[in-house]
């Protein structure tokens, strides 16, 4: 199976890997560039309908190419933060270092093996990384990144995060509790 995409939204085509990857499809490989790429190649097209027989589909799921919370907080990982620049003035993970997902792109194709290797030279290659966005296509397309250059890699979503951390600070939160009016809680300072 080969997942290509259109070059206007880069990554669809990698989230769509990744899901493949996370059920455990074995032979699947994405076009390197996009639709447009192959029709100035001018290799061919067709544009009827192709209908496959259906049959059971069971997935193997792969669940090292999915980080959880926990492991994300344990700081085993490495971790990526794909969101686009603006994104990141909302916070981020804490140790969590920003990707711009243009910087693994030459155009609307990878870049070659020795620029991806200038782009993640400053990762350990031996540690676990974990990358992270809050939308489906910037995450992955960085995860494909770093897995064609050998890095075990996840992904995770900042959404996840950001659930985890509401509901633990709203836990660790102390309901205030009602002071009797008798109470004398206040000083006087001054005179009256």
């Amino acid at each position: 199976m080969v997942v290509y995409g259109s070059s206007e939204r880069s990554g669809d085509s990698e989230f769509a890997f990744w899901v493949l990857s996370y059920l455990g499809h074995k032979n699947a490989r994405v076009l390197d560039g996009s639709l447009e790429d192959w029709i100035a190649a001018g290799l061919p097209m067709e544009s009827s309908e192709n209908r496959k027989l259906a049959v059971a589909y069971k997935p193997d799921i792969k669940s090292e190419f999915l980080a959880g919370y926990d492991y994300v907080k344990s700081g085993q990982a490495q971790i990526l933060d794909a969101r686009p620049f603006p994104e990141l003035s909302k916070g981020r993970i804490p140790g969590a270092v920003a990707m711009d997902t243009t910087n693994v792109l030459d155009k609307d194709m990878m870049k070659s093996g020795e620029g991806l290797k200038i782009v993640f030279e400053r990762l350990n290659k031996v540690s676990p990384v974990v990358v992270y966005s809050d939308d489906y296509a910037n995450a992955p397309l960085v995860w494909f990144a770093l897995r064609l250059m050998g890095y075990n890699a996840s992904i995770y979503t900042w959404e996840d995060w950001r659930a985890h951390e509401i509901k633990n600070s709203s836990m660790l939160a102390q309901p205030i509790k009602e002071v009797p009016k008798s109470a004398k809680y206040y000083k006087k300072l001054g005179r009256t």
